[in-house]
């Protein structure tokens, strides 16, 4: 391919004309070559996000030992450890990043004293966030899908686990709301 050059992730033809000059600009959106190109690299970036759809499955079954992994009705992957309930989400978007995340509370009133107690914990993470939103706290973490590896993830999953698990119990006892799964469930239930 010595008359093309990679640019981004499409390859293009080498030469003035694709150079990018603004000179050029109304003439590339009005060539019917740029259109083709533009739905040729939109089908690159569906198999690039299927593809980071297939390697995070493989990360997870392989960290997880699990056979087999499906998707819900939103495309996560479910797990659970302890009151938490977690997931792990490929979302499309520049940058494709993979989201894992944890709803540690339903149903939990926004209040000042709240949002300070969230602050709060936010200031001992190292990874990760926690915030309130629509009626519940969420604990978050999210990673470039360009970088992510079985490690990466992994920590991801267990910091996000590990955090809902904790704080989650503790607020609904302060603050009102409940966790995903309560303390019998929590008890009588095999960790992932």
């Amino acid at each position: 391919m010595a008359d093309q050059m990679v640019v981004g992730r499409a390859a293009r033809p080498s030469g003035s004309r694709w150079s990018g000059s603004s000179t050029d600009s109304a003439r590339k959106l009005s060539d019917p070559a740029v259109r083709v190109r533009f739905r040729e690299e939109r089908g690159s970036r569906v198999a690039y996000v299927d593809m980071v759809h297939s390697h995070v499955e493989r990360l997870l079954q392989d960290e997880f030992a699990l056979c087999r992994l499906e998707r819900d009705a939103d495309g996560d992957y479910g797990f659970r450890q302890g009151s938490a309930g977690y997931y792990v989400r490929v979302v499309d978007g520049d940058p494709v990043v993979v989201r894992v995340f944890a709803i540690a509370v339903v149903g939990v009133k926004r209040s000042a004293k709240l949002l300070a107690e969230l602050n709060s914990v936010n200031t001992h993470l190292v990874f990760g966030r926690v915030f309130w939103v629509a009626g519940m706290v969420m604990v978050e973490h999210t990673l470039l899908a360009s970088s992510i590896d079985r490690e990466t993830l992994a920590r991801a999953a267990r910091s996000v686990a590990t955090v809902s698990d904790e704080v989650g119990p503790l607020l609904a006892a302060v603050f009102g709301g409940v966790t995903a799964f309560t303390e019998s469930e929590r008890n009588g239930a095999v960790d992932c």
